[in-house]
This record gives C-alpha cells, sequence and structure tokens, in this order.
C-alpha cells in the first residue's frame, strides 16, 4: 500500500455504511486487519457475528448506544463521544490496523461533541499507511477538504 487514504461516505441513507462494509469486506479478503468503530447505534454487521468468523482480522467497537443521550435530544453525550474518539484515534495510531472505519463519525462532528478542527488535523496527521472511510450525513466542509475521496451515497430505488 503506498498511502492510505481518508475517505468520506456521506448520504442520509444507510447505504453509506453499506459501502463502506464493502470495502471491509475486500479488505479482509486480503488479509488486511480492520477495526470498525459504530458511533450510532449498530449496524448488521455489529450484530451478523462477523467479527467471530474474522476475529484474526476484524476488531469491532459498537459504541453507538452508549453515545445515545437518554433525554429526547438526539445529541450524543458529549463526555462518552471523547472517549469514544479516544478509541479511535489510538486504533489509527496502533499500527494494529490498515483500515479503520468511523461509522457515523460525522453525526459527532455535526452535534459539536467532536471538534471539528481537532478532528480533522488528526486525521491529516495519521500514519502514512492507514485508510480511514467516515461515514454520516453531511460532512462538515473542512472534512470534505481533507479527505482524498468524497462519495455522496444517494439510494435511487430499492
Amino acid at each position: 500500500m503506498k498511502k492510505g487514504l481518508l475517505m468520506v461516505l456521506s448520504g442520509n441513507a444507510e447505504d453509506k455504511a453499506v459501502s463502506a462494509f464493502g470495502q471491509v469486506f475486500r479488505a479482509l479478503g486480503q488479509g488486511i486487519r480492520v477495526c470498525v468503530i459504530e458511533f450510532s447505534g449498530e449496524s448488521w454487521i455489529s450484530k451478523s457475528g462477523v467479527s467471530e468468523r474474522f476475529q484474526d482480522l476484524l476488531t469491532l467497537h459498537a459504541l453507538g448506544n452508549d453515545l445515545e443521550s437518554e433525554s429526547e435530544n438526539p445529541s450524543p453525550d458529549p463526555e462518552t463521544a471523547q472517549k469514544a474518539w479516544k478509541l479511535a484515534k489510538e486504533a489509527i495510531n496502533s499500527g494494529r490496523f490498515q483500515v479503520v472505519v468511523l461509522n457515523e463519525f460525522i453525526h459527532l462532528l455535526a452535534h459539536k461533541a467532536i471538534d471539528g478542527h481537532e478532528a480533522v488535523d488528526f486525521l491529516s496527521k495519521r500514519p502514512a499507511d492507514v485508510h480511514v472511510i467516515i461515514t454520516g450525513a453531511d460532512p462538515p466542509q473542512l472534512l470534505v477538504d481533507a479527505a482524498d475521496l468524497v462519495t455522496a451515497v444517494n439510494r435511487v430505488q430499492r
């Protein structure tokens, strides 16, 4: 691998996560170590048993339920968001993974639970061989500008 990419998959449908997980399965098929961190709810991958099947290559952290606040406000709990972001930074810098997926991370940026400038600064200085895939609706412009690839995933028909 020459250079790890910062990829942003945006859109309002769940299909952006499906696209990210397609990349996860391609990486696993090549024997590449992957870390997936779920920042909002749980996706089908965290419920599927896939992590047991690929336990030597795939690490999965389903943090979404921990991030949801107890109130009717959909904003993530700031303290828990900071802990989740710390876990993400550790995974990216650990040297253990070549691909790190931050599923619905944009949700934390949108609600200001994570400072966007600090996140983009960190992601811009990540190890050169680590691909980071970020999903979520309406990415902030500073993330779009920093990304190597930005894709808007929109459902046409299902």
